[in-house]
């Protein structure tokens, strides 16, 4: 495993956006009607409205990814406690689509 090095300074706006997309990228398309409210409320720029989704369905890691992201957005002393959280939430989601492929998979043998 590569060991990342710690960083010196905050992350340009440049940078921040090239994170956001790659997030964007790992979660994909949308799998139900509130994931897609979250999504189009982010790519708005409605950050209130992602949170208070992310807030409404706190078992959802991509709605819940996308309200951290969102905070992302905007500059701030806590960037890399968001960076963190967004890169978690983002992993638990797939953990969370693999596990129930893996179920789904079970349940047919």
């Amino acid at each position: 495993m590569t060991v990342a090095q710690s960083p010196t300074k905050s992350p340009t706006p440049e940078q921040i956006a090239k994170y956001n997309q790659k997030i964007l990228g790992l979660l994909g398309e949308p799998l139900n009607e509130q994931q897609k409210s979250a999504l189009a409320f982010y790519s708005q720029g409605e950050s209130e409205e992602v949170k208070k989704l992310s807030a409404c369905y706190p078992a959802d890691s991509y709605i819940k990814t996308l309200g951290y992201l969102v905070a992302t957005k905007k500059p701030t002393p806590a960037i890399y406690t968001l960076i963190a959280e967004t890169s978690r939430s983002c992993a638990d989601f797939h953990r969370e689509q693999i596990l129930n492929s893996l179920g789904e998979f079970t349940s047919s043998l």
